[in-house]
């Protein structure tokens, strides 16, 4: 993949915005010095699962794939990327959206970057995102690409655990994007063409994975 690609995936990799419709007695303030933490000790995790370029590429996806499902808060990224559809879709269909959306972004996601071998990160510094959130600013290191910037939105949750929440590379947040693309399927087919769409990409990593 070429620097831009590896860019993209990396915002995928990471990429949760915060849920609008949280209230504020919802939300908790997050502390810049444990989002920092957070990220360096999630980056050191990242890093010693794709370091070893002589480990198969499954073993490396298996490894990306547990650090996301740890990580990635799925539900509000699954609740924000379907936008104001949410509210009044079944809780039939939210429930096989979510289930679809989650298992998309883990294993596509992980499947891509278990390609890679060798990058390392760095934590730069950290600033407020929104009222409540941290942005941690990182730079991915590659052997012979440009540096890449990173910064990794991080959120409390009420029981004071962390999780990432969107990822932004070169002023793109993958999640609006994925919106963005969600929004424009559903105008012309509904929330039932959404499902089936994701269903299609998982049918298409699924035939690509064997």
């Amino acid at each position: 993949m070429n620097r831009r690609s590896f860019a993209s995936t990396m915002v995928a990799f990471f990429t949760i915005a915060a849920m609008q419709t949280a209230t504020a007695a919802e939300r908790v303030q997050t502390d810049p010095d444990k989002a920092v933490a957070y990220i360096e000790l999630l980056g050191e995790q990242a890093v010693e699962v794709l370091r070893d370029a002589d480990t198969p590429v499954e073993t490396r996806e298996a490894g990306v794939q547990k650090l996301l499902q740890e990580n990635l808060d799925l539900k509000s990224m699954g609740q924000f990327a379907l936008g104001a559809t949410w509210r009044t879709a079944s809780p039939e269909d939210r429930t096989a959206y979510l289930d679809l959306f989650s298992e998309y972004v883990v294993r596509s996601y992980a499947r891509r970057l278990g390609g890679y071998s060798n990058q390392t990160f760095s934590v730069l510094g950290s600033g407020p995102a929104g009222k409540y959130d941290t942005l941690v600013s990182t730079a991915i290191v590659t052997t012979d690409q440009p540096d890449i910037k990173a910064g990794w939105r991080v959120k409390t949750l009420p029981d004071g655990s962390l999780k990432i929440i969107d990822l932004v590379v070169e002023g793109v947040s993958m999640l609006q994007t994925e919106r963005a693309q969600f929004e424009s399927v559903m105008q012309k087919d509904g929330l039932p063409g959404l499902i089936a769409s994701l269903q299609d990409r998982l049918e298409r990593i699924a035939a690509q994975s064997s």
